[in-house]
Order: C-alpha cells, then structure tokens, then sequence
C-alpha cells in the first residue's frame, strides 16, 4: 500500500528484496492432542499437584479444562476476569477484550454446559476486576504444564511431537472433530 501501482508514499518497496516464508519449512514443534482417557488422567493428577507458578493444582485444572474446551491461547486466557465470562446466557460464553486478543479482535467463545457449570462454581467469590488466574504464570505455561504432564506420568514428547500448552488448542480442535463439528 505504500509503494506499487497505488501507493505514492514511497518510491520504492523497501521489502521487495524479502523472500516469502514457508510456513511448511519451518515447523518449530509438532503438537499432538492427548487421547481422551489420558487427557483425563493428566487432568486428574493435575487437580492434586502442588502450587506451581502462584496456581494451586485446581486452579491448573480449571485452566487447562477451559483451554481445551475454547481454544484460547495463555495471554488470552490471563487477561480474563470474572466479567468476562457470561454464565446466564444460552450459550454461555467467555470473552476475551481486543486487548488480549492475537488479531486484536474481541473473541466471545461459547462453552459448553459442564464446562460453563464449572466456571460458575470456581468464579465464586472472585473480586471483579481482578484476573481469574493472577500472576505471571502465562510467561512460563508451558513449564507449568511440562510439570504436570511428568506428575501424571504423561510423556512431553512422543512419537516426535509435543503436548505443549499451546498444544491444548489442538486437544480443542481435536474433541470438535471427534464430536462430528
């Protein structure tokens, strides 16, 4: 837009020179979902492990339930706050503000019933305006997470692929195609 056929900003494209990335070539870790039973068993082991990173075990168990039930990324999912979530509506929805947001968009995801039911019930006494999950844990979420996969005797890496916590929206996309979505 600002050089070419239309652009008159600059005499030249200062990035012509770029070659374009193949996304394909560059694959820095290959993600795997966990099958369901052994995503259950790390959740499980999860809800009992010690405080990692400010979050107590049942805090990592609600946190990595809603990721694998919406898809949201760490950043995202450390922005919210007890508002964020609409719990009386059909659907019930999370939201994230444009703020937090990788495309800098609002997203409002809709969640499921059990996983709205037990949003309910570990927002309760949550102050306003203060995240659900506090701290720095995001910048180390996928440490956390490593910690918890060894205590539920599930291998970070098998088969050359990872279960990383971005790996978490693969186990989203994953329980979508296996409910037919």
């Amino acid at each position: 837009w600002c050089a070419g056929r239309t652009g008159r900003r600059l005499a030249s494209d200062p990035l012509s020179h770029l070659e374009k990335w193949n996304a394909g070539t560059d694959v820095r870790r290959r993600r795997r979902a966990l099958p369901a039973d052994r995503f259950a068993a790390f959740i499980e082991a999860t809800g009992s492990g010690r405080t990692l990173r400010g979050l107590t075990g049942p805090d990592r168990l609600v946190l990595y339930t809603l990721a694998a039930n919406t898809g949201l990324r760490a950043g995202e999912l450390a922005s919210l706050l007890p508002e964020s979530f609409q719990l009386d509506r059909q659907p019930a929805t999370a939201t994230v503000s444009a703020a937090y947001s990788k495309h800098r968009r609002e997203d409002v995801q809709p969640l499921r019933p059990d996983v709205a039911e037990m949003m309910r019930q570990y927002l309760v006494g949550r102050a306003v305006g203060e995240p659900v999950w506090p701290g720095h844990w995001a910048d180390d979420a996928a440490e956390v997470l490593r910690e918890d996969l060894a205590t539920a005797g599930v291998p970070y890496t098998e088969a050359g692929r990872v279960f990383d916590f971005h790996a978490l929206r693969g186990q989203f996309l994953s329980q979508l195609a296996a409910a037919g979505v």
